[in-house]
């Protein structure tokens, strides 16, 4: 029926043969049934996900089994149908399953083209200061809960370490964001990075997850920290000790898991001796601190 709708078709009659095929070639979907020899269809897509992410798999079975499907759901399939298989039904979930996919390359693409910019190779020097940092970076980035601390002068490339520790990371596929400090007035700095709930004060029409939920599971840089009021530094203190988050006019916590990356050109120390910045604070956010050398 499929080859009427101008689709090229592979049969495979071993889901062994079909692994081997997507190592050699990309396919835009893939039908596969639930029962079957050498290993079922939920195993099938734990093969698949090592071999290509954007490939979406749609699994036939002959009975509708709820703990299957919700199964097949959890492991990554794009589509569960129940024989005998509704034509219509089938012909939708593929052309949805493609563009999807394709969606997913593109997006594999972007992610692909980021970390190609943001390599190490991207660090660039030849001095011993630069070298240190590049060691440094190499010895973190794979550990996502790091608390890291960028100090340097300001146009140093502050920012291109955070996104290099990123990029080079485990966590590399999951969420990237930065917010300057020093861009927003305390309150609205509060809510872009807590969130808000509906009616905490006037504008707010809708709840809004601020940035520290958005990213969680990746990486959020906090750049020129110490612009930070203290009232903001001891909820941003609390969150770093117990990773919740509560929105402003909100009483939930949320648990968030992130790597918290914070950079300054501020001396600090300084800062905290004449009680601008929270001693606290300061030995939390403090955890590695990497210096960025100018030029």
């Amino acid at each position: 029926g499929l080859r009427n709708e101008q689709f090229n078709m592979k049969y495979f009659a071993r889901p062994t043969a079909l692994v081997e095929a997507i190592k050699a070639e990309y396919h835009d979907v893939v039908i596969s049934d639930v029962m079957m020899p050498d290993m079922d269809g939920i195993e099938l897509i734990d093969k698949m996900r090592g071999l290509s992410r954007s490939m979406p798999v749609i699994l036939v079975t002959a009975k509708a089994a709820v703990d299957t499907a919700v199964r097949a759901m959890k492991a990554g399939a794009f589509e569960y149908l129940t024989k005998p298989i509704n034509f219509d039904e089938l012909k939708l979930a593929v052309g949805r399953a493609v563009e999807v996919g394709r969606l997913r390359s593109e997006v594999d693409e972007i992610k692909s083209g980021f970390k190609s910019r943001y390599s190490f190779d991207n660090l660039i020097g030849e001095s011993e200061p630069v070298d240190a940092m590049r060691d440094l970076i190499k010895r973190l980035s794979p550990v996502s809960e790091a608390v890291i601390l960028l100090r340097g002068e300001s146009g140093v490339g502050k920012n291109l370490v955070a996104r290099v520790i990123h990029y080079t990371s485990p966590i590399s596929d999951k969420r990237y964001l930065e917010i300057n400090c020093a861009s927003l007035p305390s309150n609205l700095l509060e809510a872009e990075l807590f969130g808000y709930e509906k009616g905490a004060f006037t504008d707010a029409k809708n709840s809004k997850k601020g940035l520290l939920e958005v990213a969680s599971g990746g990486t959020v840089l906090l750049d020129e920290i110490t612009s930070m009021d203290l009232g903001l530094q001891a909820k941003f203190l609390s969150f770093i000790e117990n990773r919740r988050i509560r929105r402003v006019g909100g009483l939930e916590e949320i648990p968030v898991d992130l790597r918290v990356v914070s950079a300054t050109n501020s001396d600090l120390e300084s800062d905290v001796a004449s009680g601008r910045f929270r001693s606290d604070l300061f030995y939390r956010i403090n955890v590695v601190s990497i210096i960025v050398p100018p030029l």
